[in-house]
């Protein structure tokens, strides 16, 4: 199992949006604390972000966000070995 803290912004102007761009994106970041109990590397992160971001894509609607993003932070607390 494992504790995460989760933070939502948005939807926000999105400055990387195309001109013809009808939809909104989702940018996803996760990051692992130092004192998580895990070695944290900067790959595994981004891999991570990578997994979550398409699996919260259908949650969103993102067509209501015309050229803004939806931004989600996640940060790993503790990831117990079970």
């Amino acid at each position: 199992g494992m504790k995460l803290l989760c933070s939502v912004y948005g939807p926000r102007p999105d400055s990387k949006a195309d001109f013809v761009s009808e939809v909104g994106r989702i940018s996803c970041d996760v990051r692992i604390a130092p004192f998580a109990g895990v070695h944290s590397e900067p790959e595994r992160e981004k891999e991570l972000a990578l997994l979550i971001r398409p699996a919260l894509e259908p949650a969103v609607v993102l067509s209501r966000f015309p050229k803004s993003v939806v931004e989600i932070h996640i940060l790993v607390l503790v990831r117990y070995l079970l």
